[in-house]
């Protein structure tokens, strides 16, 4: 790790070169998500999360250029090892970390910890609009080194929903273009399977194994002709 953070942009010639770089005086960089800021014209907006536990919150141009830090603070106890984006609200998001925990943050104000994982949180992912009983809401879930995803509802700090694996969760993939009850995830052992959380005591699918543990998951919403799709890296 280079203890650095880099922001690219994007050239006429359909390239990315480098726009800015600073050092980060916090740890090494773990997790990075752009977030909603709270005016339409304001600086973009970084959250960055190291190593040591501390979030970082920075502010960049347009272009790319004049990274600025504006706060920064400690989050968590270990490693900050995931970041999701709340999309519904101004410069909201989840963490995970190795210290077991999930939390939900309003820039530096913490909003809610969540607790229920035995072992370090490897990955989040957060999806808008989810109906939970007979209400729209904002959802998370977060997979763990203890074989579980825990779906949290931001009205309470006990899982909603619990979802296990045969070992440790390592990716995440909620897509709410595919549909806002679906949830995929990947482990330890290469497999990868499809969760209705609706029914979340079993799979709805499992791929075909992959050879070594599922790193990432990405999934692009379903049109017309060619239904959804899904790519794994392992």
């Amino acid at each position: 790790w280079g203890g650095t953070l880099k922001v690219f942009k994007s050239s006429t010639d359909r390239a990315f070169v480098e726009a800015e770089e600073v050092e980060l005086t916090g740890g090494n960089c773990a997790s990075l998500i752009f977030v909603k800021a709270l005016k339409s014209n304001a600086p973009e907006t970084i959250v960055a999360a190291s190593d040591s536990g501390d979030i970082s919150i920075w502010n960049c141009e347009e272009n790319g250029r004049n990274l600025a830090c504006q706060k920064s603070f400690a989050a968590h106890e270990k490693v900050v090892s995931c970041l999701a984006a709340c999309k519904s609200q101004s410069m909201s998001f989840f963490s995970g970390s190795y210290d077991s925990s999930v939390k939900f943050w309003n820039a530096d104000r913490l909003i809610r910890k969540f607790q229920g994982h035995q072992a370090p949180v490897g990955c989040i992912a957060s999806c808008d609009g989810v109906r939970l009983s007979s209400a729209s809401v904002t959802l998370c879930v977060s997979g763990g080194f203890d074989k579980c995803a825990y779906v949290w509802d931001l009205r309470a700090s006990e899982p909603a929903i619990s979802l296990s694996a045969d070992a440790n969760i390592n990716s995440l993939d909620w897509n709410s273009d595919i549909c806002e009850n679906i949830i995929t995830t990947g482990d330890g052992d290469g497999q990868t399977s499809v969760y209705d959380i609706r029914l979340p005591f079993q799979p709805l699918f499992k791929f075909q194994k992959s050879k070594g543990s599922i790193g990432c998951i990405a999934s692009l919403g379903r049109n017309a002709d060619s239904g959804a799709r899904y790519a794994i890296g392992s």
